[in-house]
C-alpha cells in the first residue's frame, strides 16, 4: 500500500493562492485526504514537497477532507466552524465537483453584478440598517 505524502501547490485559476494536501490511503478501496490553505505561499517560488517549515499543515485547519473511493465517488467535509456542525457534501464524479466550483463562481459572479455600481460603505451601512431592522431572535 501507498505511504502518506504531502504536497505543495497553486492552482490556474488562482496562482496567487497557494495550498498544501495531504494523501493518506485508508485502504485498497479508499484514499484520504487533507487541504489547507498555505499562508506562507509566494508567488514564484517553486513549490516544496514536504511539510517540514514553518507554516505547513501541521500548523493549520484543514479547509476540507474526505475520501475518494474505487467507484470515483468522493465524499468531504469542511469543519465546524464556531460551534456549528461540520458539513459532509459528496459528489459521484471529478465532474460534479467541477460543476459545484463553476456554479459557486456564477453565484460570485451574479453577486458581483448585483452590487455593481454601489460602494463598500454603502453595502456595509444598508447590511447594518437590514440588521437593527430584524425583530429580536430573528436570524
Amino acid at each position: 500500500m501507498a505511504v502518506r505524502t504531502v504536497a505543495q501547490f497553486s492552482t490556474p485559476s488562482d496562482p496567487r493562492l497557494g495550498w498544501w494536501i495531504e494523501i493518506d490511503p485508508a485502504s485498497e478501496s479508499r484514499v484520504n485526504f487533507r487541504l489547507w490553505e498555505d499562508t506562507t505561499f509566494t508567488v514564484g517560488e517553486p513549490p516544496l514537497f514536504s511539510d517540514d517549515r514553518l507554516g505547513g499543515p501541521s500548523d493549520a485547519r484543514p479547509v476540507v477532507s474526505g475520501s475518494v473511493k474505487w467507484d470515483g465517488c468522493i465524499d468531504y467535509e469542511f469543519p465546524a466552524n464556531r460551534g456549528e456542525a461540520a458539513t459532509m457534501l459528496h459528489n459521484c464524479s471529478r465532474g460534479g465537483l467541477l460543476s459545484l466550483g463553476e456554479a459557486l463562481g456564477e453565484a460570485w459572479d451574479r453577486c458581483i453584478l448585483h452590487m455593481e455600481g454601489r460602494s463598500l460603505v454603502e453595502l456595509y451601512e444598508d447590511a447594518q440598517s437590514r440588521q437593527k431592522s430584524r425583530p429580536p431572535g430573528a436570524g
